[in-house]
């Protein structure tokens, strides 16, 4: 209808509004006429008035809604289009209303589930049917595309899982390997102002690493050494150390030793059990060549799980990436 019929109708319902101020129909209708002519806030005014009279009517929800929606303000159109499907859970007007709100602030998944209701109860609704079939077709495209995908990506995230694999696995080995196989590692001395004929000998054993000597931060291990060596200026210390064992990690543990000048000291522990729980029981003991020889030979069989276990998973990638080509 064009604006000057729009017009024409408007002042006519105007006559009727002034004889009767409580004619819902008609507060609707030139709310309507407004809205056609684009004077969506003179539209809204006349809905708002139809609600005042007639508060629980869902078609003038539905109206305003669409007035709102038209005038750029989605949110209000939301919250009018869901008045009106509380008062008539079958508005197709409201359901499409608010389908086309939500389309607009992005949220895609809310309008298809309101375009769906929109069609279902407007069967005769050419516009809505039309909406509607193309979300159905663009569902089962989605459906087809993920099903051809579905086995390339299969064999594309065994390859991404095995190239992290080989990727942490050769960091390791490669900050590690040096050590592997070696009885005893020599670190840096833990005050290199200080003759080695002035410090004693302090020995940490594999699994282990102390992290502070008096309060100051370290990081002395061996690695996947047997043991290492650090020399220690003589004096009193309180060393902060950890340990990761096959059964329990146990860290911070705090230890007071003292060291003499040409002795050599080995951190000692034992895992016991205790109820549920294991606990590490450690001291700091004097060691001689003899009694360092003796451990040495017992780790070596540790060594050789480290080498089996690297072996293996190596092995394990290259069957993953075999048997995915």
């Amino acid at each position: 209808m064009k604006k000057k019929e729009n017009n024409k109708v408007i002042a006519e319902i105007t006559e009727i509004i002034q004889s009767n101020q409580n004619d819902v129909i008609a507060y609707i209708n030139r709310g309507t006429a407004y809205k056609n002519n684009k004077e969506y806030n003179q539209a809204i005014s006349d809905y708002t008035e139809a609600i005042r009279i007639k508060p629980d009517d869902a078609l003038t929800y539905s109206l305003r809604g669409d007035a709102y929606f038209l005038k750029g303000d989605y949110d209000t159109a939301i919250v009018n289009c869901t008045k009106a499907i509380s008062f008539d859970q079958h508005n197709a007007n409201a359901y499409f209303c608010r389908a086309e709100s939500y389309k607009q602030k992005g949220k895609n998944a809310l309008a298809v589930a309101d375009y769906e209701m929109a069609a279902k109860y407007a069967s005769s609704n050419e516009k809505y049917q039309k909406i509607f079939k193309k979300i159905e077709e663009d569902k089962a495209k989605k459906l087809i595309s993920e099903k051809s995908n579905k086995k390339e990506s299969k064999l594309f995230q065994i390859l991404i899982i095995s190239f992290v694999i080989m990727v942490i696995l050769f960091v390791f080995l490669a900050l590690h390997y040096s050590n592997i196989g070696k009885e005893m590692v020599q670190l840096k001395p833990f005050d290199k102002t200080m003759l080695p004929e002035e410090c004693g000998t302090l020995i940490i054993p594999m699994n282990a690493s102390v992290t502070q000597i008096n309060g100051k931060s370290k990081h002395l291990t061996p690695g996947l050494a047997e043991a290492a060596s650090v020399l220690i200026p003589a004096g009193e210390y309180t060393l902060i150390w950890s340990l990761k064992t096959a059964v329990d990690e146990f860290n911070d543990m705090s230890l007071a030793v003292s060291i003499n000048t040409g002795k050599k000291y080995m951190i000692k522990y034992s895992i016991e059990p205790k109820g549920l729980e294991v606990i590490c029981r450690y001291r700091l003991d004097e060691i001689n060549d003899e009694e360092i020889g003796v451990y040495l030979r017992e780790t070596k069989g540790e060594q050789n799980v480290l080498k089996k276990i690297a072996t293996g998973v190596v092995w394990f990638i290259l069957t993953m990436i075999a048997g995915g080509s």
